[in-house]
């Protein structure tokens, strides 16, 4: 779904023919990507949308999603499945 959307709004976003309509893609790109990073561990966002971790991390943080328990979460779902 957020490959539709991306698709979608690229040629908005670089000034094609949305601009000229006086449609702007970037405030609703934002929104989404602040969601998802609050939603998804950034090694996910990075590896899911192809950024950097430091950018990932960036992103996660400034949408107030809190991972740092993540990893202990794994470790203990892995015993379980086990």
């Amino acid at each position: 779904m957020l490959s539709n959307f991306l698709i979608a709004t690229l040629p908005l976003a670089s000034g094609l023919p949305g601009r000229t309509l006086g449609i702007y893609a970037m405030p609703g790109l934002r929104a989404t990507l602040t969601d998802l990073a609050a939603q998804l561990p950034a090694g996910v966002l990075a590896d899911l949308l192809h950024l950097s971790t430091g950018t990932a991390a960036r992103w996660t943080r400034q949408s107030g999603g809190d991972w740092s328990r993540y990893p202990a979460q794994l470790a203990r779902q892995h015993v379980h499945q086990t």
